[in-house]
């Protein structure tokens, strides 16, 4: 039970003394000010008093028959700490005051007294109870901003995401993280929790296609001695450990169909067993999930148990690849090479206009991750190393897929004329060939789909907005006449 808020401006004092001459005096005093006064006689009629009338401070008297003052304050605590408590003595009794105090107490009064003096000492709580609401709130509000520190996106499909978690942060739903490998699902989940009223108990991760089920049953639930070979002593579960908090269970898409079962019933009990356990263990965690497989297929295959599916579904977060938020490239790019300057010793590191403009049109199949492994090499060996790698995973592709020109047949370099060649570097060419597939191969899909640019964009998995600046990169028009090798180079390198 919680006491609810009170229904006038006025602070409602409760005041109970077995002896009814001091709740005559206090309730006299107290009326005439700005106060709501009630009283009663009996450590036990206060409880039910309490109940009903849901006070803001409460002076309670030491002894008294039933329900003594120490008591009456460890109740009032336990149903609502917020409920300050003055505590009145005949005595000035040094071990009586000390054990108020650690029990929760606001202040201590020693009888007899003046309706002045407790006004006074009732003022002085208060205005201590009032600078704590607003150390919280201000606490509160830090936490929020350190919480978006490492959230970096300012692009509509991140900004979703964003407004997602802070609806359903305060909620106690299991969540459901998808996303392909790399964008960051592990910063959502953990910015999730920071959201939660969980924010102040752990936060446990467990990768489930590290270890193998019988492994991971242990890991996730503990086990007791002797329960398999290796076994020397018992050991708690990731769950037990998450108590009071959140766990979250990366690649739950590649968890085994036997500790899906026992997951299930963690979910559905909020209790389990140790491995070779015989004593259930109860738990309070919030589960959140993530995966970058189509755990629907999984579901068709059998290889999901679909009602698992449901229970940690509550709500699902949908991470978008980087190719789909173009414009935080950079913004992540500057982020990262903030993070790393002092650490490799790089301090005022510059990322030229040319390599800013390679990062956005390169499609980044690994996402965040690849963005931030390729900055670090970059900054420690050069922005020849942006193109490097770049030309690379794009050559892998073009392998890949053997026709990337659009042309119906396998790029040929015997197909390019002879002075192509002349009088340029090996990265002018490489460059040069790069921007002719990618050209062609954009305008065949725009010509299929008769230029249509969001079934384009679909098709080529890339952001409406990323494929409207390759088509003025490259010119592109619905004419389709094709440029020289030369001029394409040019025109992208300009753009």
């Amino acid at each position: 039970m919680v006491f609810a808020e009170k229904i006038t401006g006025k602070i409602r004092v409760l005041a109970v003394d077995d002896d009814p001459n001091v709740t005559w005096i206090l309730s006299d005093g107290l009326s005439q000010s700005e106060y709501i006064i009630e009283t009663c006689n009996d450590g036990r009629a206060a409880v039910t008093k309490i109940a009903d009338f849901k006070p803001d401070i409460c002076l309670f008297d030491i002894k008294m028959p039933g329900m003594d003052g120490i008591q009456l304050l460890n109740y009032v605590k336990k149903q609502d700490p917020t409920v300050s408590v003055i505590i009145i003595s005949g005595h000035a009794d040094t071990p009586i005051v000390v054990q108020a105090v650690q029990g929760g107490a606001e202040d201590f009064m020693v009888k007899p007294f003046e309706v002045e003096m407790v006004e006074l000492c009732i003022q002085k709580v208060l205005e201590k109870k009032d600078l704590r609401q607003r150390v919280k709130r201000l606490e509160s509000e830090l936490a929020k901003k350190s919480v978006w520190e490492h959230f970096i996106g300012e692009s509509t499909p991140f900004q979703r995401v964003r407004e997602l978690i802070e609806q359903i942060g305060s909620t106690d739903l299991n969540g459901l993280i998808r996303g392909e490998r790399g964008t960051g699902k592990d910063i959502v989940a953990r910015t999730v929790h920071q959201m939660s009223d969980r924010s102040h108990g752990p936060f446990v991760k467990v990768n489930c296609a590290a270890l193998p089920s019988d492994l991971l049953e242990s890991e996730l639930f503990g086990h007791e001695r002797g329960a398999f070979t290796g076994a020397y002593k018992s050991k708690p579960g990731r769950f037990e450990l998450a108590d009071k908090g959140t766990i979250f269970l990366d690649e739950i898409g590649e968890m085994e169909a036997g500790v899906q079962a026992t997951l299930l019933q963690v979910l559905e009990h909020k209790e389990f067993y140790r491995v070779g356990g015989t004593q259930s263990i109860k738990v309070d965690v919030r589960l959140i999930t993530a995966t970058n497989v189509d755990i629907e297929q999984h579901i068709k295959e059998k290889t999901f148990r679909l009602d698992l599916f449901y229970r940690i579904n509550d709500l699902t977060i949908h991470m978008p690849p980087l190719r789909e938020r173009t414009e935080d490239i950079l913004l992540l790019t500057h982020h990262f090479v903030g993070k790393y300057e002092e650490k490799l010793g790089k301090d005022s590191f510059h990322l030229s206009s040319e390599a800013e403009r390679t990062l956005l049109a390169y499609q980044w199949p690994g996402n965040v991750r690849e963005l931030e492994s390729l900055i670090k090499r970059m900054m420690i060996f050069g922005e020849h190393e942006v193109m490097k790698h770049i030309d690379h995973h794009q050559g892998d592709a073009v392998h890949a897929n053997g026709d990337r020109n659009g042309s119906g047949e396998p790029f040929s370099l015997n197909a390019l004329p002879e002075q192509y060649f002349i009088n340029k570097t090996l990265k002018e060419i490489t460059d040069g060939i790069l921007s002719q597939i990618e050209r062609r191969a954009i305008q065949r899909v725009l010509d299929k789909h008769s230029w249509n640019r969001k079934k384009t964009a679909k098709e080529l998995s890339v952001s409406y907005r990323c494929l409207l600046y390759k088509i003025q990169q490259y010119s592109l028009s619905k004419e389709g006449n094709g440029l020289l090798f030369g001029q394409v180079h040019e025109s992208a390198s300009h753009a």
